[in-house]
């Protein structure tokens, strides 16, 4: 390696969505600073994506993972310009654009304004059949209640409990925020998950006239919960994304079936990968695995990073997707999907009408739906069959659906250890992380175990870790070339 002159050699683990980015983008930034570059991906799985995975079923989409992406993250929609994708980028449909809340065997919409777990309307939230004259009053109190004077962090359910009271937390955050991160509102930080409302109490006192004040309030006018006005997708599915990726990228620059061991440290300043097929140098490394993956990877190099790593939890969840005639459904489906509360004591976490959500995910007479289970609070349904998780995700859909019928189709995928919990803390611990990063020199980190689970904040995490490493490997490799 000694000599290379401008070429630098950079090692990205891990082919999910965030080293895919972070190779995308090696690749255009050494391009753009006429930097020659060898780029190694290394992929321990027979294909790239990590979780977005869609398949053509009966000629219709199937989303396995995530389905959508919000716009407003400039990285994302940058990505997809640059990939020439931009053209088959779809919006939400127009119609049904709100959430539903399963309570007592029934559901009920989010009144219009509701984001996530409080009103940004008050008319339509003093209106709404889904709170009790008590719980609205609760709820509202949090318009004068003096904003918390420490910046200690707190959990979700100390946040929503303090702010809003039990019914917003049982009703409505327990489901949608736990829902998001399949966790525990009783362990998630509300600094690492709340971030913006945490922001709004801090700001305006009140997380109401925080949303109230929002300048794009409009946007929440004709929808509730989740900003769906703000979703879109790829007409052939997320994993479009993925594979002009790695179409991008090169084949021949991606090791499939590769898993790297370990990572070690050379006299020489660089770092040796180990894999399956031997080790190889390189001037920096973009480990874009889970924290714990990528703490038996570095475990030798950095036993206390390594142990940091380890202490970011993870939790598991499966994905149904079942197909129905839509004449089989007796409840119309106005909403996109409904999420379900513990103390509804039911099987699933949540459904999704996906062909509600996006064209072309059903044919006009059928309905796809999504269903999910599992998550940090019932971990148990992890342990049964595929045929046992239909039978009680069906039960449920029969349960708020009023749905008997066979399903057309069905189609089960489990995702063990694939969603990191940003656990009480979790801020602090990102940032020792990092100070411990910061003693390895030419290893950098990305992926949804820090900053940001969704599709955005990975493709995020990948460009900062691409741009880290470029910088220092050039930096590495013009010290070497003075010296010799």
């Amino acid at each position: 390696m000694a000599g290379n002159g401008n070429k630098i050699r950079i090692a990205v683990v891990g082919a999910g969505i965030s080293g895919l980015s972070a190779a995308y983008r090696v690749l255009s930034m050494s391009k753009a600073a006429a930097v020659e570059t060898d780029l190694r991906v290394f992929e321990g799985a027979d294909s790239v994506g990590g979780v977005l995975r869609t398949e053509l079923v009966n000629n219709r989409i199937v989303e396995h993972g995530p389905d959508s992406w919000v716009a407003s993250k400039p990285d994302v929609m940058e990505l997809v310009e640059d990939l020439g994708l931009t053209e088959q980028v779809i919006s939400t449909n127009e119609t049904n654009r709100r959430s539903l809340i399963a309570c007592d065997g029934e559901l009920h919409p989010l009144p219009d304004g509701f984001v996530m777990l409080a009103p940004s309307r008050l008319i339509p939230f003093a209106l709404s059949p889904l709170f009790s004259l008590s719980g609205k009053f609760r709820m509202a109190l949090d318009m004068v209640t003096p904003p918390k004077t420490d910046d200690s962090d707190e959990s979700v359910e100390t946040f929503v409990l303090r702010r809003f009271g039990r019914e917003a937390l049982d009703k409505i955050v327990q489901p949608m925020v736990g829902g998001i991160y399949v966790g525990d509102v009783a362990k998630l930080s509300a600094r690492s998950t709340l971030t913006q409302f945490v922001e709004m109490e801090q700001r305006q006192g009140s997380v109401i006239k925080g949303l109230m004040a929002r300048k794009d309030n409009a946007h929440e006018r004709t929808a509730s919960g989740a900003r769906y006005s703000m979703f879109v997708t790829l007409k052939n599915g997320v994993s479009t994304l993925s594979r002009a990726l790695e179409a991008a990228i090169g084949l021949d620059r991606i090791e499939k079936n590769s898993t790297v061991t370990s990572v070690r440290k050379l006299d020489s300043g660089r770092w040796s990968v180990e894999a399956a097929g031997g080790s190889s140098e390189f001037d920096a490394v973009i480990m874009a695995t889970p924290a714990f993956v990528t703490a038996q990877i570095v475990s030798d190099a950095n036993a206390n990073l390594a142990s940091d790593l380890e202490k970011i939890e993870t939790s598991s969840a499966a994905v149904i997707n079942l197909l129905y005639k839509r004449a089989d459904i007796p409840r119309g489906l106005d909403g996109f999907g409904f999420v379900v509360p513990v103390t509804e004591k039911r099987t699933i976490l949540a459904a999704s009408f996906i062909s509600n959500k996006f064209k072309g995910r059903a044919p006009e007479d059928c309905v796809a739906v999504r269903a999910f289970v599992g998550g940090v609070l019932q971990p148990e349904h992890l342990k049964l069959s595929d045929a046992d998780l239909v039978k009680l995700a069906r039960a449920d859909l029969e349960y708020y659906l009023g749905v008997k019928a066979e399903p057309l189709s069905q189609l089960v995928n489990r995702y063990p250890a694939s969603m990191p919990q940003y656990n009480l803390g979790h801020a602090e611990r990102v940032q020792k992380i990092i100070s411990e990063v910061n003693q390895m020199p030419g290893v950098f980190l990305a992926g949804s175990s820090y900053n940001g689970v969704g599709i955005p904040d990975c493709i995020t995490s990948g460009t900062r870790a691409a741009l880290a490493a470029v910088e220092y490997a050039r930096t590495i490799s013009k010290l070497e070339s003075v010296a010799t």
